[in-house]
């Protein structure tokens, strides 16, 4: 809900965005008050979304890109209205996806080999024009948590990107899950910070020393 008042008529990427859950929400909230209502799962338990919930509050357009195999034909042929995923390799440092307003990746990075971490963290920063809502795992504890990274560690590497400045949000107080609360950030862009579309990179070895 928070991320769709964040980018109301604005747009909005979701980057491994899974099944396209959040394309779905948003398409939701643009949807007549005839349409059905959508129960999606969340974890433990299913959730009824309403159309209109947060009207007049969600992106104007949105995309979702995910690196699973066979995503795009499984969302298009069994997923919700507005779900429709994009793969694409986010490990691939020559990718280069249409820049948004915003760009969302959750609880992404954890799951990525070291090699392609810098890869990742440039894929984000050249992608958004105003800023990221990110989180990381801290933990090993999750399925495939290879690479995880406290919260510190990752502010640090968006502020050796450059532009970035952490900004306190009420939303991630209020997310639903625990883990959540403690790994969801908001960075900002700087006011005078429009290089959105920049090709400079990082190693990864450039950004721990940075950090």
């Amino acid at each position: 809900r928070c991320a769709a008042k964040l980018s109301a008529d604005l747009t909005f990427l979701d980057i491994g965005g899974g099944s396209g859950q959040y394309g779905a929400y948003f398409y939701m909230q643009h949807a007549s008050s005839t349409t059905p209502p959508l129960v999606v799962r969340d974890l433990t338990r299913n959730l009824v979304v309403s159309s209109g919930r947060v009207r007049g509050q969600g992106p104007s357009a949105w995309m979702t890109v995910d690196g699973t195999p066979g995503i795009e034909e499984f969302t298009r042929n069994h997923g919700p209205n507005g779900s429709a995923v994009y793969h694409a390799n986010l490990c691939n440092a020559s990718l280069r996806l249409p820049v948004h307003d915003w760009v969302m990746s959750l609880e992404v990075g954890e799951h990525l080999p070291t090699w392609c971490l810098a890869n990742y963290l440039a894929l984000l920063h050249r992608s958004n024009r105003r800023g990221l809502i990110l989180s990381w795992s801290q933990t090993t504890t999750g399925t495939c948590h290879i690479n995880h990274k406290g919260t510190n560690q990752i502010i640090a590497y968006m502020e050796a990107l450059g532009g970035y400045l952490p900004w306190e949000s009420t939303c991630a107080k209020m997310a639903r899950h625990p883990w959540l609360r403690r790994t969801i950030v908001f960075h900002r862009r700087a006011e005078n910070d429009t290089n959105c579309a920049s090709t400079t990179t990082h190693t990864q070895e450039e950004l721990e020393a940075r950090s």
